[in-house]
């Protein structure tokens, strides 16, 4: 039985440097990812509490995170309105996207291969942006507001000894440095890297936004606090 006298304490996962504000698990349940005012993103091993990924390129304190669903890219909501997407195979960044003129409060990857990335904010609107690999989406040719990269072979293993360190070169096929059992993060397969291009933009009446899901036949729902329009 699961209760208050049997809850104790497993891992203790320490090298931020500021407050840590989201914390999401990873798909295959052996990492967690934290994101932190000190504006970085880390990927922890929950079996030897140690950081195989460091991510770095917010511009502002963290307000949200989500992982896609098939384990290989992490995206970041900041209070300055952008959204930092990663590659954790690689630990690149490999988008930041601006587009919301208020905090992103939730961010939201489709079902199944995580073709689109739904992000929702304090500017009382829902967007819709395509992802990198995105099957069946044809982004549109200007790449807007979003810039992308493309990542290299080798990935790099994150380091403990402080915030702001470089990380080290890992395992050369692109894998995570450190697993748990047979399952690992998947590594980054050679592939071409589709544009993060805005795909759509929704207004909500007078609300925030500030919960996004989609359902397993991918129908979002947007969720957020009221504001009666002052007359």
């Amino acid at each position: 039985d699961v209760g208050p006298d049997n809850v104790c304490t497993l891992r203790i996962f320490a090298g931020h440097q500021a407050d840590v504000d989201v914390v999401r698990w990873h798909p295959n349940c052996h990492y967690v990812a934290t994101a932190s005012s000190d504006r970085s993103v880390r990927l922890w091993d929950v079996g030897t509490g140690g950081c195989v990924r460091f991510l770095l390129g917010l511009r502002a304190a963290p307000t949200c995170m989500e992982i896609s669903p098939d384990g290989r890219q992490v995206a970041a909501g900041g209070e300055d309105g952008s959204i930092c997407v990663w590659d954790l195979g690689t630990s690149k960044r490999v988008a930041h996207l601006a587009g919301h003129t208020g905090p992103v409060w939730s961010l939201a990857y489709s079902k199944g291969d995580g073709a689109l990335l739904a992000s929702g904010g304090a500017d009382e609107t829902v967007q819709l942006w395509s992802t990198s690999g995105a099957a069946g989406i044809n982004p549109p040719t200007t790449s807007g507001t979003a810039t992308t990269s493309t990542p290299s072979a080798p990935a790099p293993q994150a380091t403990d000894a402080q915030a702001g360190s470089t990380a080290q070169q890992g395992n050369a096929d692109g894998a995570l440095g450190a697993s748990v059992g047979s399952t690992a993060v998947p590594a980054a397969a050679p592939r071409v890297v589709a544009h993060h291009a805005p795909l759509s933009k929704h207004h909500t009446k007078s609300s925030s936004v500030t919960r996004l899901q989609f359902s397993n036949r991918n129908l979002l729902l947007a969720a957020g606090s009221f504001r009666k329009s002052g007359k």
